[in-house]
């Protein structure tokens, strides 16, 4: 990073921005041998530094959360299917549990995707039928 001799915390603005550039330089300093290292972790051509430790794990991470979500997703599919069966054995009927919010979403995106209606023209009002 670029230090300003101007700004009041040794070339930052704050002290929060000092910090983090410090442990940036501290992970870069840190090299990790190749044998200390999981194999997903590794890198051939020379032993990596904590900081790319550090982003491979961020990786997997993001990874991990994406799968997370699709999880969550059918989580909630299979809770309402129960709770619709539970309700129909119960009374030979049931309620559909909807999200109005993602209802609304699917909405807007099919009718913007099919081009049916303008970007513009979509909103409660004239596209819903709200008062």
């Amino acid at each position: 990073m670029n230090y300003d001799s101007t700004k009041p915390y040794c070339g930052f603005n704050n002290v929060n921005d000092l910090r983090a550039d410090l442990e940036q330089a501290f992970q870069d300093a840190i090299v990790i041998p190749n044998e200390m290292l999981a194999v997903e972790y590794r890198n051939l051509k020379e032993a990596p530094t904590l900081s790319q430790v550090y982003k491979k794990h961020a990786q997997f991470n993001v990874e991990t959360r994406e799968q997370t979500e699709a999880q969550k997703e059918k989580a909630e599919r299979t809770r309402r299917i129960e709770n619709m069966t539970a309700q129909y054995a119960a009374d030979e009927s049931f309620e559909y549990d909807e999200d109005q919010d993602r209802l609304y979403r699917n909405m807007v995106a099919f009718c913007s995707a099919a081009q049916l209606v303008d970007q513009d023209d979509i909103d409660d009002a004239n596209f819903f039928g709200d008062e």
